[in-house]
């Protein structure tokens, strides 16, 4: 025994020293500036004016879209994304 305790609390004191000196489960936050993304991963912002008309087609195409597939949470940008890579790969 240790202290002249009982030995339920020296084991309790054992478990609480265990719990005391076992590193952490998760890594610390690294600080600083994140690394960049590969070259192929990189994503670029591209802005555009598009008149009504084609805005209004647009969104009717998203509604379209969002209604075949409700589980998907679509925004125009995503919408437009998928329509260009489509008509870029049709000419291709």
């Amino acid at each position: 025994m240790c202290w002249g305790i009982g030995p339920e609390r020296y084991r309790v004191w054992q478990e609480e020293q265990a719990m005391v000196e076992q590193p952490l489960a998760q890594p610390m936050k690294q600080r600083g500036r994140p690394k960049r993304p590969p070259r192929d991963q990189r994503v670029h912002v591209l802005t555009l004016r598009v008149p009504e008309e084609l805005l209004r087609r647009l969104d009717a195409y998203t509604a379209q879209v969002q209604a075949a597939q409700p589980y998907l949470r679509l925004s125009r940008a995503d919408v437009l994304r998928m329509l260009l890579d489509k008509g870029l790969s049709a000419t291709s």
